[in-house]
């Protein structure tokens, strides 16, 4: 799923299907990263590579 996601012409598809799965996220909930996410191994490298410069929100999962 990585390397489908990464690919830009399928990011809109991709992030609009994990909008209507997922519905709202608030990341301003205190280890909300860490907690939601801990046990996949490799995300948070991978998150910070990939999350866009628009974002102001993300702590590096700590």
């Amino acid at each position: 799923m990585s390397s489908f996601a990464n690919l830009m012409k399928y990011w809109k598809c991709v992030d609009g299907m994990l909008k209507e799965e997922l519905g709202e996220l608030y990341t301003n909930i205190l280890r909300f990263f860490e907690a939601s996410f801990g046990r996949i191994s490799g995300l948070d490298s991978t998150a910070v590579g990939s999350w866009y410069s628009g974002s102001t929100s993300y702590d590096g999962g700590t």
